[in-house]
Protein backbone atom coordinates (compact mmCIF):
# COMPACT_ATOMS: atom_id res chain seq x y z
CA UNK A 1 0.00 0.00 0.00
CA UNK A 2 0.99 3.43 -0.92
CA UNK A 3 0.72 6.44 1.11
CA UNK A 4 -0.76 9.82 -0.87
CA UNK A 5 0.92 11.66 2.01
CA UNK A 6 3.06 11.27 5.32
CA UNK A 7 -0.44 13.09 7.07
CA UNK A 8 -2.17 9.36 6.03
CA UNK A 9 0.55 7.48 8.08
CA UNK A 10 -0.13 7.95 11.63
CA UNK A 11 3.47 7.51 12.99
CA UNK A 12 5.01 9.14 9.88
CA UNK A 13 8.16 7.77 8.50
CA UNK A 14 11.83 6.81 9.73
CA UNK A 15 14.44 7.98 6.59
CA UNK A 16 17.82 5.88 7.23
CA UNK A 17 20.73 6.67 4.85
CA UNK A 18 23.28 3.89 4.42
CA UNK A 19 26.94 3.83 3.20
CA UNK A 20 26.10 2.51 0.04
CA UNK A 21 24.11 5.40 -1.31
CA UNK A 22 20.81 4.59 -0.71
CA UNK A 23 18.02 6.29 0.77
CA UNK A 24 15.46 4.11 2.76
CA UNK A 25 12.50 4.61 4.51
CA UNK A 26 10.94 2.90 6.90
CA UNK A 27 7.12 2.46 8.34
CA UNK A 28 7.03 4.26 11.74
CA UNK A 29 4.90 2.00 13.46
CA UNK A 30 6.50 -1.65 12.32
CA UNK A 31 9.73 -0.91 10.90
CA UNK A 32 8.67 -3.16 7.54
CA UNK A 33 10.51 -1.11 4.48
CA UNK A 34 8.68 1.08 2.50
CA UNK A 35 10.83 2.25 -0.54
CA UNK A 36 14.12 3.34 -1.10
CA UNK A 37 16.45 4.68 -3.56
CA UNK A 38 19.75 4.92 -4.76
CA UNK A 39 21.45 8.58 -4.36
CA UNK A 40 24.52 8.04 -6.46
CA UNK A 41 26.88 5.40 -5.33
CA UNK A 42 28.78 5.02 -1.79
CA UNK A 43 28.87 7.62 -0.10
CA UNK A 44 32.52 7.31 1.16
CA UNK A 45 34.97 5.61 -1.99
CA UNK A 46 39.14 6.08 -1.88
CA UNK A 47 40.53 5.53 -5.40
CA UNK A 48 43.68 5.45 -7.07
CA UNK A 49 46.98 4.18 -6.27
CA UNK A 50 46.63 1.60 -3.65
CA UNK A 51 48.95 3.26 -0.24
CA UNK A 52 49.61 6.72 -2.12
CA UNK A 53 51.32 8.41 0.66
CA UNK A 54 52.18 11.79 1.03
CA UNK A 55 55.95 12.39 2.56
CA UNK A 56 54.85 15.26 4.64
CA UNK A 57 51.24 14.08 6.25
CA UNK A 58 51.72 10.09 5.62
CA UNK A 59 48.75 8.08 4.42
CA UNK A 60 46.11 10.05 4.36
CA UNK A 61 42.69 7.87 5.28
CA UNK A 62 39.46 9.52 5.30
CA UNK A 63 36.55 8.31 7.60
CA UNK A 64 32.91 8.63 6.48
CA UNK A 65 32.52 11.55 9.04
CA UNK A 66 34.51 13.58 7.13
CA UNK A 67 37.50 12.96 9.75
CA UNK A 68 40.60 12.41 8.10
CA UNK A 69 43.89 9.95 9.68
CA UNK A 70 47.42 9.71 9.41
CA UNK A 71 49.23 6.87 9.24
CA UNK A 72 52.86 6.71 9.78
CA UNK A 73 55.54 4.09 9.96
CA UNK A 74 56.23 4.18 13.88
CA UNK A 75 54.02 6.23 14.96
CA UNK A 76 50.38 4.43 13.90
CA UNK A 77 46.94 5.82 13.01
CA UNK A 78 47.19 9.22 14.13
CA UNK A 79 43.83 11.58 13.75
CA UNK A 80 44.45 14.97 11.31
CA UNK A 81 43.66 18.21 12.24
CA UNK A 82 42.54 19.13 9.16
CA UNK A 83 39.21 17.20 7.54
CA UNK A 84 37.96 16.55 3.89
CA UNK A 85 35.86 19.56 4.21
CA UNK A 86 39.14 21.53 5.32
CA UNK A 87 41.10 20.04 1.97
CA UNK A 88 38.48 21.20 -0.42
CA UNK A 89 37.94 24.44 0.93
CA UNK A 90 41.64 25.19 0.78
CA UNK A 91 42.05 24.03 -2.51
CA UNK A 92 44.06 24.16 -5.12
CA UNK A 93 47.21 23.87 -2.72
CA UNK A 94 50.37 22.09 -2.39
CA UNK A 95 51.97 20.42 0.70
CA UNK A 96 55.63 20.64 1.81
CA UNK A 97 56.52 17.56 -0.81
CA UNK A 98 55.05 18.88 -3.93
CA UNK A 99 52.01 17.23 -3.58
CA UNK A 100 49.42 18.92 -5.49
CA UNK A 101 45.35 18.95 -3.67
CA UNK A 102 42.48 19.79 -5.65
CA UNK A 103 38.90 19.86 -3.94
CA UNK A 104 35.70 20.39 -4.82
CA UNK A 105 31.95 20.18 -3.16
CA UNK A 106 29.37 18.36 -5.49
CA UNK A 107 25.53 18.64 -4.39
CA UNK A 108 22.28 16.92 -5.39
CA UNK A 109 18.88 17.58 -4.40
CA UNK A 110 16.41 14.97 -5.03
CA UNK A 111 12.08 15.71 -4.11
CA UNK A 112 10.80 12.30 -3.20
CA UNK A 113 7.04 11.36 -2.94
CA UNK A 114 6.87 10.32 0.50
CA UNK A 115 4.20 7.36 -0.20
CA UNK A 116 5.38 5.80 -2.68
CA UNK A 117 9.62 6.94 -2.77
CA UNK A 118 9.45 8.03 -6.65
CA UNK A 119 12.11 10.37 -7.32
CA UNK A 120 9.85 13.17 -8.93
CA UNK A 121 12.69 15.79 -9.59
CA UNK A 122 16.54 15.49 -8.88
CA UNK A 123 19.12 17.95 -9.46
CA UNK A 124 22.96 17.95 -9.81
CA UNK A 125 24.71 20.76 -9.02
CA UNK A 126 28.80 21.04 -9.34
CA UNK A 127 30.88 23.66 -8.86
CA UNK A 128 31.18 24.70 -12.98
CA UNK A 129 27.93 22.65 -14.08
CA UNK A 130 24.19 22.00 -13.73
CA UNK A 131 22.26 19.73 -14.87
CA UNK A 132 18.85 19.09 -14.35
CA UNK A 133 16.92 15.35 -14.67
CA UNK A 134 13.04 14.14 -14.22
CA UNK A 135 9.97 15.56 -14.24
CA UNK A 136 8.90 19.48 -14.21
CA UNK A 137 6.99 19.04 -10.61
CA UNK A 138 6.77 17.40 -7.32
CA UNK A 139 3.50 16.67 -7.53
CA UNK A 140 1.45 18.75 -4.59
CA UNK A 141 2.69 20.09 -1.08
CA UNK A 142 3.76 17.61 0.59
CA UNK A 143 7.18 16.14 -0.33
CA UNK A 144 10.50 15.00 0.89
CA UNK A 145 13.30 16.92 0.01
CA UNK A 146 16.64 14.90 0.44
CA UNK A 147 20.33 16.33 0.28
CA UNK A 148 23.08 14.72 -1.02
CA UNK A 149 26.75 16.79 -0.71
CA UNK A 150 30.00 14.85 -1.75
CA UNK A 151 33.48 16.23 -1.28
CA UNK A 152 35.54 15.32 -2.97
CA UNK A 153 39.77 15.33 -2.83
CA UNK A 154 42.20 14.72 -5.59
CA UNK A 155 45.79 14.17 -4.51
CA UNK A 156 48.88 14.06 -7.08
CA UNK A 157 52.23 13.85 -6.77
CA UNK A 158 53.28 16.41 -9.68
CA UNK A 159 51.56 18.19 -12.45
CA UNK A 160 50.35 15.74 -15.69
CA UNK A 161 50.95 12.87 -13.27
CA UNK A 162 48.26 10.08 -12.30
CA UNK A 163 49.85 8.54 -9.78
CA UNK A 164 47.97 10.04 -6.57
CA UNK A 165 44.80 9.37 -4.73
CA UNK A 166 40.74 10.36 -5.08
CA UNK A 167 38.48 10.01 -1.98
CA UNK A 168 35.57 11.53 -1.65
CA UNK A 169 33.23 11.57 1.38
CA UNK A 170 29.26 12.19 1.34
CA UNK A 171 26.40 13.50 3.62
CA UNK A 172 22.47 13.40 3.09
CA UNK A 173 20.44 15.90 5.03
CA UNK A 174 16.61 16.01 4.68
CA UNK A 175 14.45 18.49 4.16
CA UNK A 176 10.44 18.05 4.38
CA UNK A 177 7.93 20.40 2.92
CA UNK A 178 5.17 21.01 5.29
CA UNK A 179 6.19 19.37 8.42
CA UNK A 180 9.54 20.32 11.09
CA UNK A 181 11.48 17.14 10.80
CA UNK A 182 14.12 15.50 13.49
CA UNK A 183 17.04 14.04 12.91
CA UNK A 184 18.63 11.37 15.45
CA UNK A 185 21.91 10.29 13.86
CA UNK A 186 22.83 9.03 17.40
CA UNK A 187 19.66 8.29 19.01
CA UNK A 188 17.29 10.84 20.23
CA UNK A 189 13.04 11.07 21.41
CA UNK A 190 10.59 11.84 19.33
CA UNK A 191 7.17 11.98 20.91
CA UNK A 192 5.94 8.19 20.30
CA UNK A 193 9.28 6.37 20.59
CA UNK A 194 13.10 6.63 20.21
CA UNK A 195 14.95 5.70 17.33
CA UNK A 196 18.77 4.73 17.51
CA UNK A 197 21.29 3.25 14.66
CA UNK A 198 23.86 0.76 16.18
CA UNK A 199 27.11 -0.29 14.39
CA UNK A 200 25.54 -3.58 13.61
CA UNK A 201 23.72 -2.00 10.91
CA UNK A 202 20.41 -2.09 12.84
CA UNK A 203 17.69 0.56 13.34
CA UNK A 204 16.21 0.15 17.19
CA UNK A 205 12.39 2.04 17.91
CA UNK A 206 12.18 1.94 21.91
CA UNK A 207 9.50 3.16 24.09
CA UNK A 208 11.28 5.53 25.92
CA UNK A 209 8.92 4.92 29.30
CA UNK A 210 9.78 1.08 29.41
CA UNK A 211 12.65 0.58 27.20
CA UNK A 212 10.70 -1.66 25.22
CA UNK A 213 11.59 -2.82 22.07
CA UNK A 214 9.13 -2.06 19.30
CA UNK A 215 10.80 -2.82 16.03
CA UNK A 216 14.34 -2.88 14.70
CA UNK A 217 15.12 -3.51 11.40
CA UNK A 218 18.51 -4.97 9.99
CA UNK A 219 20.44 -3.11 6.88
CA UNK A 220 23.27 -4.50 5.07
CA UNK A 221 25.24 -1.35 4.45
CA UNK A 222 26.54 0.45 7.44
CA UNK A 223 23.83 3.34 8.93
CA UNK A 224 25.48 7.18 8.22
CA UNK A 225 22.50 8.74 9.52
CA UNK A 226 18.60 8.54 10.72
CA UNK A 227 15.90 10.81 10.13
CA UNK A 228 12.18 10.54 11.95
CA UNK A 229 9.17 12.70 10.01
Amino acid sequence: EAWSSVEDVPWGLVIVGTLDGHVHALDGASGLSRWSFDSGGAVLRVEGAPGFQNRSTGLLIPSIDGTLFVHEDGKGLQKSPLSVRDLVDASPFTSFDGTIFLGNKLTQLFIVHPGSGEVVYSSTLGSFRAQCMGGAGHGGEEALLIGRSDYVVQALKGIGISDGINFRVGEYSLLYRGRKRNQFPDGDSASDYSIFATEDMIVHAVEPATGDTLWTHPFESPIVCVYSL
